[in-house]
């Protein structure tokens, strides 16, 4: 379980409430935005999810397990119903609470939602595969194949790889990952 369990289920609920309908997918890729976006412009990501390479771009597999009944350990933050087409809806329970954010952090959200947002989750997806991208880079340099068969890969993406030629970016990321990890 996430050290950031409280921050994580806010930002859920705030997604959900400015991507309405908000489905797990979309939720999956938005959430990987954030954290991507966050890296570049401040040096560290937002939720501190770790993004596996599977083959419908970078999934958090605590975020993908939360649809799985009994397994979501958000589930005082929202509900997930499954509607009649296989899609999951998030639903918020309770209010956005803003103190878990900085004033960078809503910036970051919110220009997030603004790109992203409208964007179907085939869109997102399509994005998080753009040539170039952690995501991409990680297939081509593994060489994973998927496949019907074959979705998901024992690969992370490694944020600091956004950052590496920025050497007061790598820092603060570093620190700040040092400092999440004495609060676990």
């Amino acid at each position: 379980m996430t050290a950031n369990k409280d921050l994580i289920g806010n930002l859920i609920i705030y997604i959900a409430d400015k991507c309405k309908p908000l489905y797990h997918t979309k939720l999956l890729k938005i959430l990987y935005f954030i954290d991507e976006v966050a890296v570049q412009e401040k040096g560290s990501p937002i939720t501190w999810l770790e993004y596996s390479v599977w083959g419908k771009g970078p999934v958090s597999k605590e975020i993908y397990f939360s649809k799985v009944d009994n397994c979501n350990p958000f589930d005082s933050y929202f509900t997930i119903s499954k509607k009649n087409n296989n899609a999951y809806q998030i639903i918020p329970k309770q209010v956005f609470d803003k103190s878990e954010f900085s004033k960078k952090d809503i910036e970051i959200i919110d220009h997030v939602i603004d790109l992203y947002g409208k964007k179907t989750s085939d869109e997102l997806i399509e994005l998080t595969h753009a040539k170039g991208s952690l995501w991409s880079n990680i297939v081509e340099t593994k060489n994973i194949k998927f496949s019907k068969e074959n979705t998901t890969s024992v690969y992370s993406i490694n944020f600091a790889d956004l950052i590496k030629d920025d050497t007061m970016k790598s820092l603060s990321y570093f620190i700040a990952r040092e400092d999440l990890a004495c609060k676990v």
